[in-house]
């Protein structure tokens, strides 16, 4: 093994998030939810890894391989326990 090889799929990873998720973050998430425009709704930063790691007043935005776990996910799907994102006055819900 080479120190330092991609794994496999990773390539494939980061392109659906450029592709898709980054997009959609900008688009959506982060005029409330940035460091960079200095609005960090609930605490929670959505433009960096450790924003998302550390996450907000309620924890962890994103648990890797734990859907369940992960707030963010939750708070797009509508779930039980958090707050529905985005909220209904920042545009239609995500799909």
């Amino acid at each position: 093994m080479v120190v330092g090889a991609a794994k496999p799929g990773l390539a494939a990873d980061d392109d659906l998030f450029e592709s898709r998720i980054r997009p959609l973050l900008v688009a959506r998430c982060q005029g409330c939810h940035s460091t960079a425009t200095g609005k960090t709704s609930g605490g929670l930063a959505l433009d960096s890894r450790q924003g998302w790691q550390t996450g907000g007043d309620s924890g962890a935005a994103i648990v890797p391989g734990d859907s369940d776990s992960s707030l963010l996910l939750r708070a797009v799907k509508h779930g039980d326990g958090v707050s529905a994102m985005p909220p209904e006055d920042a545009g239609p819900p995500l799909t």
